[in-house]
């Protein structure tokens, strides 16, 4: 199934309900539920009656539903009209809809080192 030109690899309907842990190597579209963590290696689309309680990590994330938790993402989240999150925000590029909501934090662009990682010096 495509959608938006991604391959959706995996699906959770609308009548489901996931606990724990949720991995994804490809693409998932969801429009149930989820309790936990969510790994995905692709994208992560999220429904309009989709609702996550939890961390998600994804290269992309397309939010049309509800989120409870923080995101990891590290390509490009779009919080589409009808997105409602709760919870802080780590990306490279965020897009915000008009009609979506957003209660947290956003942290954008290049990563910050660790408190134990040293920044690279330039030479001049």
């Amino acid at each position: 199934m495509k959608e938006k030109g991604i391959e959706i690899t995996e699906f959770i309907g609308r009548r489901s309900c996931v606990k724990g842990t949720l991995t994804a190597e490809g693409s998932i579209r969801i429009d149930g539920t989820i309790d936990g963590e969510i790994k995905v290696k692709g994208t992560l689309l999220l429904g309009k009656e989709g609702y996550i309680k939890g961390t998600v990590n994804a290269s992309n994330a397309i939010i049309r539903g509800k989120v409870e938790g923080n995101l990891y993402v590290t390509k490009k989240v779009e919080l589409q009209a009808g997105a409602n999150i709760k919870g802080d925000i780590t990306c490279a590029v965020l897009v915000v809809e008009e009609g979506a909501t957003f209660n947290g934090n956003c942290k954008m662009g290049e990563p910050t080192p660790k408190p134990t990682e040293k920044l690279p010096t330039k030479s001049t």
